[in-house]
């Protein structure tokens, strides 16, 4: 149904919205399925398209680092935090944020998290408070 309404909708029109959600709308189908790789290709294929760079750095970088590229995934990351960075200061706000130095080691995530704001960071790298402080744990 999804790749349908996606060949239906987009023959020769330019980049819009609904069609931009559709698409990674489909790579998050791809992603709960378990196709990684394809959903990163997905993505890449239909960057042009897909017109949330933000959503759009943000599910590439988790891709890269579920497919243990973590270059790649540290890459893309730093691209979204300097866009977070530039989003940050242009929108009128104070504070400064800075991009952390990434490694490769998952370990070093947590603590990069910390020097993000929170609506920023991503639960899978959060500390064990933070995610607590998000997800209410039973008991």
């Amino acid at each position: 149904v999804v790749s349908t309404q996606s060949t239906g909708t987009q023959q020769g029109k330019p980049a819009d919205y609904e069609f931009s959600e559709l698409l990674l709308y489909e790579a998050s189908i791809m992603v709960e399925a378990g196709m990684y790789r394809e959903a990163l290709e997905h993505i890449y294929t239909h960057k042009d398209s897909i017109l949330d760079i933000q959503s759009w750095l943000e599910l590439a970088g988790d891709l890269h680092a579920r497919l243990d590229e973590h270059e790649d995934s540290t890459e893309v990351f730093e691209m979204l935090f300097r866009r977070i960075r530039r989003t940050s200061t242009t929108s009128g706000s104070t504070s400064t944020l800075t991009v952390p130095q990434m490694t490769t080691r998952p370990e070093d995530l947590p603590e990069a998290a910390g020097s993000l704001p929170e609506s920023g960071c991503p639960l899978r790298v959060r500390s064990e408070t933070q995610f607590r402080k998000y997800i209410p744990m039973p008991g």
